[in-house]
């Protein structure tokens, strides 16, 4: 077996085992690729959050900094510092940039001509809104100052247009990237051709979320950040029509976000306060009981690049309900593991959820399917697997 020293600049913004999808996909990919391979890991991030320590193998270097434009903006000078520091002292075979956003994020270690191998993954990518949408997502204000708004959206635009440009320039010098989907592979493709390009998606504990019956009620989980782009309004204005067939409905709303005050508001206004439950913010680890007590689970995304939450409910054994979006249109298998719906369409999202609640074997059938999916192809041994195997391509 090759033994590798990896520099991961940055290993994710934050490392944690309990809490965020990318500082966990951080913490998994750190401590399976160290436990399960011969890798050192040279890891630099803000800030390490685990209740379970990361292996031996893996060398962190924490760089506190404000959670904040400027904050992030310190960070990057900060881990291009102390990274050409660990690569003047150690003999570093690889870069792996962990989690990438294609136009958010950049990487000044690939712009520097470094002669090591650079690798940008998991790398994703959010598509353009149509523009039915954009207001929607768009429309909320920074200060509630109409002038200041003005002048804080100009500032944001220029800053979006600067980073986008070094962003792509990043992506220009990677050795490899590793998409998380196939959408995604497209686009970056469009930069540096197919022959950079691997897909490689995100895992799931398959040990941590185990499979179970689902039960026979009517309860329905839509976990997700309570924010515009998770189109959680849609399920919602769904549930009268659902109501209708199914009286017993409960809907189980788990994140948190901006859109709360709105979204309960919008529940009154229908008339269903007493059908829709707000759990707030809930620790990773206990999701896996709100997966287990719901028959079936619905994430009405108006935009997502990936959607590791329909992997965790597969992964328990649920069938999902979740839309055409460019990351879970490529998760969920539709008619088989559950339904693919159009964007911001409750009528057609209230007659899928309708389907699975006044069919039961449908249900069992699904989420059997959806289990034997995650372990197929989702698993984060094999996922880290696949990692591995880049690694070997470059050196």
């Amino acid at each position: 077996m090759l033994s590798f020293n990896i520099l991961a600049a940055p290993a994710g913004f934050i490392i944690s085992d309990k809490a965020g999808s990318d500082p966990m996909i951080s913490y998994e990919l750190l401590r399976l690729l160290s436990n399960k391979f011969d890798v050192t890991f040279y890891a630099v991030t803000s800030k390490v959050d685990v209740d379970i320590p990361l292996p031996k193998a893996v060398s962190i270097y924490e760089l506190p900094v404000p959670n904040s434009i400027i904050g992030h903006a310190t960070f990057i000078l900060k881990y291009y510092l102390v990274s050409k520091s660990i690569t003047k002292r150690e003999k570093i075979n690889i870069i792996h940039h962990i989690t990438f956003h294609y136009g958010a994020n950049f990487n000044p270690l690939a712009l520097s001509n470094i002669n090591i191998p650079f690798i940008i993954g998991p790398a994703y990518y959010d598509p353009p809104l149509p523009s039915y949408l954009v207001k929607e997502l768009t429309e909320e204000k920074i200060t509630g100052n109409r002038l200041t708004d003005a002048v804080l959206y100009k500032i944001l635009d220029f800053h979006d247009i600067l980073v986008k440009n070094i962003s792509i320039r990043t992506i220009e010098k990677a050795d490899m990237i590793i998409a998380v989907n196939n959408a995604t592979s497209r686009v970056y493709a469009n930069l540096v051709g197919n022959k950079k390009i691997r897909v490689i998606p995100i895992g799931v504990n398959i040990y941590d979320f185990q499979p179970s019956l689902p039960p026979r009620n009517g309860d329905i989980l839509v976990p997700a950040a309570l924010i515009k782009a998770r189109g959680i309004e849609y399920a919602i204005k769904a549930l009268p029509k659902i109501l209708k067939e199914h009286k017993d409905v409960k809907l189980h709303i788990v994140g948190d976000g901006v859109q709360k005050p709105f979204l309960i508001r919008l529940c009154k206004q229908l008339g269903i306060q007493s059908n829709v439950f707000f759990h707030g913010y809930v620790n990773h680890r206990e999701m896996k009981n709100f997966y287990s007590s719901c028959r079936l689970v619905v994430l009405p995304s108006i935009l997502q690049s990936f959607g590791n939450v329909l992997l965790e409910a597969m992964a328990s054994g649920r069938p999902c309900v979740t839309t055409e979006a460019l990351g879970p249109r490529e998760i969920v298998i539709n008619g088989e593991t559950g339904y693919v719906v159009p964007i911001a369409d409750s009528d057609t999202l209230a007659e899928a959820i309708s389907r699975l609640l006044g069919d039961y074997e449908l249900c069992y059938r699904m989420g059997k399917r959806g289990r034997e999916l995650v372990e197929e192809k989702y698993s984060w041994d094999l996922v880290a697997e696949q990692y591995y195997r880049v690694y070997k391509s470059l050196v």
